[in-house]
């Protein structure tokens, strides 16, 4: 996978079968940005948590909230457990997606950390390190920036709660991602 050439990522696979599937995505179709919905500002610590979850939900990628680094803690062409619902929770936009398949095989999805659920706002650092994420991988599969989700554009959730809360906020966001696209 190439990468723009100042983007870092960390490479620190989970092996836990609890939380990796181990199947291939069917189709990469976008990119669902969440927020982890608990105190957790540590990537590292994140994904060490999933390593050791007995819970079936995981995320290809993780953002740290005050340095924003990025650890992949999947492949990104393997499937994650991270928009999956009942199927009555599952908004219009997810059935364009999928259909009615599970869209955890059609999408890849980063968690940011944050320093609590109220306190979810994305950190200057978290925000350019996201903007600079988002745009590569939309530039890798070829896609505009209509292939970006919120968890809530694909389930009924309070999810990435910051970016629901304040609209406008991420449409900010997206122009950044436009930005780092051109420069």
């Amino acid at each position: 996978i190439e990468r723009m050439a100042h983007m870092k990522i960390t490479e620190m696979l989970v092996s836990n079968k609890t939380v990796r599937p181990y199947r291939a995505l069917k189709e990469t179709r976008g990119l669902v940005v969440h927020y982890v919905g608990c105190s957790c500002r540590s990537a590292r610590q994140l994904r060490n948590a999933l390593q050791n979850s007995a819970r079936e939900a995981s995320y290809q990628y993780c953002i740290d909230y005050d340095t924003g680094e990025i650890i992949r803690c999947l492949p990104e062409n393997e499937e994650a457990w991270h928009v999956g619902a009942s199927e009555v929770l599952y908004t219009a936009q997810k059935r364009e997606i999928c259909g009615s398949e599970n869209p955890n095989g059609y999408l890849v999805g980063i968690e940011c950390c944050v320093p609590s659920i109220e306190d979810c706002e994305p950190s200057a650092v978290q925000r350019k390190a996201m903007a600079e994420f988002c745009a590569d991988f939309l530039s890798r599969h070829s896609m505009s920036t209509d292939k970006l989700y919120l968890h809530h554009d694909i389930v009924e959730k309070n999810c990435h709660k910051w970016f629901v809360e304040h609209p406008d906020d991420w449409g900010t966001v997206d122009g950044d991602f436009l930005e780092v696209e051109g420069a």
